[in-house]
């Protein structure tokens, strides 16, 4: 695909003008930038994704346009029969670890059954039906298609949380903190099968890693006496979980031996306190959340690969606050519902011009600031009526 042909798709997308082509032409942009920019605004990469690509080659059409052959034990494994009905394309395996392009990378019937026929952990990256029928006709495919899923708006992650709360796989939430990762992790457990057991939450930042596997597995009894006056057991929050859902945040913080042992209870259904040898079942679900690039921490060998690959079977991407603006008045809404309990005052309402100022604020602190500059207004507000006056922003 040449230069003119990717400005004209450009163009037709709206993502540059005319006069910004011929520029961009003139000053000998290379193809893999300019191409970059289409892939970014289809939403198949992030800037952030495009920039280190380009960084690792001089164009980036070993991203997009190189074409790599599926190896034919990999069509054995995963039948063409499967392949067709689903519209699943098996891309490679990684040590125990299947990756597939789908059209729906949230398909979690699909993903069950995949595993179950083929015994693999499976790794689902995004593709549109186009790309799957094209990849499909000659069994090769356009790695493009595999960089990144494109952030969700909030009516598109509420779509998703219903259709994967009925089933236990790991979910890997990504985005920065106070953008929401808690209260989806809640959300997915809330209307899951396991509402009526126990929510779970451990934060690898507030826990010294030292102290973290016993937090996670707890200590054995008498292992630590200084802690353990008592003498008992001490259950982990993995333990605790029982039958629930366990919401690790930043786990990647996590020390690499902790998170060998994640896997380990993972992939078994097993694992053992601090102290003991005694391998005990779990029935827990793991729902993770990083504000960390994962994939470079597994480079820097600072994340164990094969757990990355577990608990990104769903990966949810929250961008801020700031780059979906039209999830704010969604927000403000949830929030104000809560202030209106907690001060007893059923009539409050946002004016127009809230709601627009609302909208126009960056929000550094993200959800969090939004909470509190909505509590900030309600405490100043002269009536029921929250006006633009009364924010604090």
């Amino acid at each position: 695909m040449d230069k003119i042909r990717l400005g004209e798709r450009l163009i037709q997308e709206g993502a540059i003008s005319p006069a910004q082509l011929a520029m961009a032409l003139k000053e000998q942009v290379r193809t893999g930038e300019l191409l970059g920019e289409v892939i970014r605004y289809l939403g198949y990469a992030s800037r952030e994704n495009i920039k280190r690509a380009l960084a690792k080659n001089a164009d980036i059409d070993f991203i997009s346009l190189k074409e790599i052959k599926v190896h034919a034990d990999i069509l054995k494994l995963v039948p063409k029969a499967f392949v067709l009905r689903h519209k699943v394309l098996p891309l490679g395996i990684n040590n125990s670890t299947l990756q597939v392009a789908m059209s729906d990378p949230f398909d979690v019937l699909v993903i069950d059954e995949l595993q179950s026929l083929t015994g693999y952990v499976v790794q689902v990256v995004t593709a549109t039906d186009e790309d799957i029928n094209q990849a499909l006709d000659s069994f090769y495919y356009t790695s493009a298609i595999t960089l990144k899923h494109k952030p969700l708006n909030q009516q598109e992650i509420d779509e998703l949380v219903k259709k994967v709360a009925g089933s236990d796989n790991p979910i890997t939430i990504h985005g920065e903190r106070c953008t929401g990762r808690d209260l989806l992790a809640l959300t997915i457990h809330s209307i899951s099968p396991r509402r009526r057991k126990p929510f779970i939450v451990l934060d690898c930042t507030a826990t010294p890693p030292t102290q973290l596997e016993g937090e996670l597995f707890g200590y054995e009894k008498g292992f630590i006496q200084s802690v353990l006056r008592e003498g008992k057991a001490h259950k982990g929050k993995l333990e605790l979980a029982e039958g629930g859902t366990l919401f690790i945040d930043e786990i990647g913080d996590m020390p690499l031996s902790a998170q060998t042992k994640v896997l380990r209870a993972l992939l078994t259904g097993e694992f053992e306190r601090v102290g003991s040898t005694e391998a005990r079942k779990i029935n827990v679900r793991i729902i993770a959340a990083t504000s960390n690039d994962l994939e470079m921490a597994i480079e820097e060998g600072l994340f164990n690969k094969d757990l990355y690959f577990r608990l990104n079977t769903i990966p949810i991407e929250l961008v801020p606050l700031q780059e979906r603006k039209a999830d704010i008045p969604l927000w403000a809404g949830f929030f104000l519902e809560k202030i209106r309990h907690k001060m007893s005052r059923p009539d409050l309402r946002l004016s127009e011009g809230a709601i627009w100022t609302l909208m126009e604020y960056h929000w550094p602190g993200h959800l969090v600031e939004l909470e509190s500059c909505l509590e900030r207004a309600a405490l100043v507000a002269e009536g029921e009526l929250i006006n633009r006056d009364n924010l604090p922003i």
